[in-house]
């Protein structure tokens, strides 16, 4: 429907167990819930390449480790399956 918000995605999908676990399409939803920040992993890898869509110009490709850097502490790996 549109309708919600990031916390909404910790309500749904199956929670992935680390990082390194990540497979392209996967979230990572950034802080504690109900979240602050989400990007879409790209690339799987022990630091995985994400595509976060923060900003005004577009998506960005950076590094895990370094959106992790700018974000409040703590996140959560979600997988979401189409039905």
């Amino acid at each position: 429907s549109g309708a919600g918000f990031t916390g909404t995605l910790l309500q749904h999908g199956r929670q992935i167990g680390s990082i390194a676990k990540a497979i392209p399409g996967d979230l990572v939803i950034y802080g504690p819930p109900p979240g602050h920040h989400v990007v879409v992993v790209v690339q799987p890898g022990a630091d995985p390449l994400v595509a976060s869509h923060g900003s005004e110009s577009g998506p960005v490709l950076v590094r895990h480790s370094v959106e992790a850097a700018s974000q409040p502490p703590g996140f959560q790996v979600r997988r979401y399956r189409l039905v």
